[in-house]
């Protein structure tokens, strides 16, 4: 069974190759993938791996949060892929990826969004959550010092050191992506942007 990975939305792209519980081929990078390069990119990966488009047999992919442009191009690309192909996909928000990833026990996923907002979630927030800035330090200001995973810019970063709260280490991609796409639910519904805002 191979399965694609996608994640063209987050700060840290993932584009990888699974064959039941090896990672036969991916690109990592910090920059975001055009939609001109997208197919290009996933090509080179799959010609790595030594298999073609019609080779796969399911496909994961973030669906947010990340850039508006950027969520709709991923899920453009893979609703379209296995409609095409026949396959079913997977929808994983990146908190879920992240928290995976983290070889510690993060307490939260944070992620920055804007310059005085944020997603989180863990401790009483159960589910992703759009919070502002001062959300964040009263609640980092009344709980013990703790540790965190995701993606925040300096400014956020230096909020975390204040307060005393350290990052999570994270496991390399070998280590742990194909134990998580193997525990993925896939099925044939097409898949949606997760945005995180009302409206």
């Amino acid at each position: 069974m191979n399965t694609l990975f996608f994640n063209i939305v987050s700060h840290k792209t993932l584009i990888a190759v699974i064959s039941n519980d090896k990672v036969l081929a991916l690109k990592e990078g910090d920059e975001r993938i055009s939609d001109d390069k997208v197919i290009p990119e996933v090509k080179k990966v799959l010609d790595d791996a030594e298999i073609d488009f019609p080779n796969l047999n399911k496909v994961a992919c973030i669906i947010g949060p990340g850039g508006f442009t950027s969520l709709r191009i991923a899920v453009a690309f893979v609703n379209t892929l296995c409609d095409q192909l026949g396959i079913p996909s997977a929808p994983v928000h990146l908190s879920d990826f992240v928290l995976s990833q983290a070889s510690d026990s993060p307490e939260i996923w944070i992620h920055s969004t804007k310059k005085d907002l944020l997603f989180i979630k863990g401790n009483k927030w159960k589910e992703p959550t759009l919070i502002s800035l001062e959300d964040l330090k009263s609640f980092l200001s009344s709980s013990d010092s703790s540790i965190w995973t995701g993606e925040l810019i300096d400014d956020h970063i230096s909020i975390f050191e204040e307060f005393g709260w350290k990052q999570a280490g994270q496991k390399s991609v070998n280590d742990f992506l194909s134990s998580f796409v193997s525990n993925l639910k896939y099925d044939d519904q097409l898949l949606l942007p997760w945005y995180g805002r009302e409206g």
